[in-house]
């Protein structure tokens, strides 16, 4: 049995309004918005291509797991990426009629328009082995799963011993997120309800330490999100609320909140202007938010974070590909030689006319066949992927 205390909460929470206007809320983590944009990813590190996030403005849902991701277009059809590994996590199931999705460490969940819930990736647990009804909520963490059914009551399937799999009764619950070793639903009437696994209940050293997380503080509140030992809650007057285990992060203050996502130590808030804000761990970016307005979504996973924003352009994009180049510490020759390429297609791209976009992506390509001639030498796999997706990603809005 894993005991990776990395913990995701890539979870989808839907965020209620429990009969008050909810001063605009526009956006639940992995729950269709109404509003389509274009992906965003950062943090790291970026294995096996999770942060290579794919091209298009038509994205209106999204979820972060281990090292893969889940989105849904406006079409209602899902896309994933990163590591797909032997059990298939990013190989999602065919339709166009999904409107949630939930990614775990290794698995993901996706709700479709008529309450079922399909499951994909690893199921060393039975984590994506859904159990017969219709749901309304989804989420999901390492080796389990959670839910709310229509009727309001909660189901919990995977692993029973390190999940949170033992769900509270009620009927009145609206939403629900995943922890590493706890859940956390939210009821009607804006309380909160937190359990944890039974691992943590069976052991009075583990129990002293993650204790705190079953209780928080005052709502109500109208979304949750799960991180890997900590909660994350929005109140109905647009104020955060971080609670649980261990070291108490700095927690952004101000009213005009509007989202959440945990990840396993870091977490993500939306404000009602569409700008972006983080805290908690950020030893690799993961709260480095991307700068400006306009994003209507966002997910946290286990080290990296997703949003839903604007369409970049290419200016800004290639500009985004030389600061990775110069990240990544080449050799001085190969360094200036990939800079001279990118600067190059950066002028004709400057130019503003067909030719020259036609130019820079000329030298684009160029600048691709340079980083392949040095994969596996200068430049690591994982970091000439990363440099050609980007590239190719650029040419593609250059010429179409």
């Amino acid at each position: 049995m894993q005991s990776n205390h990395r913990a995701v909460a890539g979870v989808a929470i839907l965020i209620m309004a429990l009969g008050i206007n909810l001063k605009g809320i526009q956006a639940q983590e992995g729950v269709v918005q109404p509003t389509p944009g274009s992906l965003y990813a950062w943090g790291g590190p970026n294995e096996e291509g999770v942060l290579d996030a794919p091209a298009g403005n038509d994205f209106v849902a999204i979820a972060a797991g281990g090292l893969h991701n889940v989105a849904i277009r406006s079409d209602g059809s899902l896309i994933g990426w990163g590591f797909n590994g032997p059990d298939g996590r990013t190989d999602v199931p065919a339709g166009n009629d999904f409107v949630a999705v939930a990614a775990g460490i290794a698995h993901s969940l996706a709700l479709r328009s008529d309450g079922s819930v399909v499951g994909w990736g690893s199921n060393n647990a039975g984590q994506t082995t859904v159990p017969a009804g219709t749901y309304k909520a989804i989420a999901a963490a390492e080796n389990y799963s959670l839910a709310v059914r229509m009727d309001g009551t909660l189901a919990g399937w995977g692993d029973t011993f390190y999940g949170a799999t033992q769900v509270p009764s009620g009927s009145d619950f609206v939403a629900v997120a995943a922890g590493h070793f706890h859940g956390i639903a939210l009821r009607s009437d804006g309380s909160v309800t937190v359990w944890l696994a039974t691992r943590i209940y069976s052991n009075l050293d583990l129990f002293e330490q993650y204790q705190d997380l079953l209780y928080p503080p005052q709502g109500p509140f109208v979304a949750v999100s799960a991180g890997g030992h900590r909660n994350v809650a929005l109140r109905l007057d647009g104020t955060l609320a971080d609670w649980g285990a261990f070291s108490q992060p700095a927690v952004p203050t101000g009213n005009n909140f509007v989202a959440i996502a945990a990840g396993a130590a870091h977490s993500l808030a939306l404000k009602s202007d569409g700008s972006l804000v983080g805290w908690g761990d950020n030893s690799l970016g993961q709260t480095e938010v991307p700068v400006g307005n306009g994003f209507v979504a966002i997910a946290a996973g286990t080290e990296h974070c997703l949003a839903i924003g604007p369409e970049l352009d290419p200016v800004a994009l290639l500009k985004r590909l030389i600061d990775d180049v110069d990240a990544i510490n080449l050799a001085n020759g190969i360094e200036n030689a990939a800079d001279a390429k990118l600067d190059n297609a950066l002028d004709a791209l400057l130019a503003e006319n067909a030719d020259q976009r036609q130019d820079a992506a000329n030298k684009l390509n160029s600048f691709i066949n340079s980083v392949e001639a040095q994969r596996g030498k200068e430049i690591t796999d994982t970091d000439a992927t990363h440099l050609i997706n980007s590239a190719k990603r650029i040419i593609d809005k250059l010429l179409n």
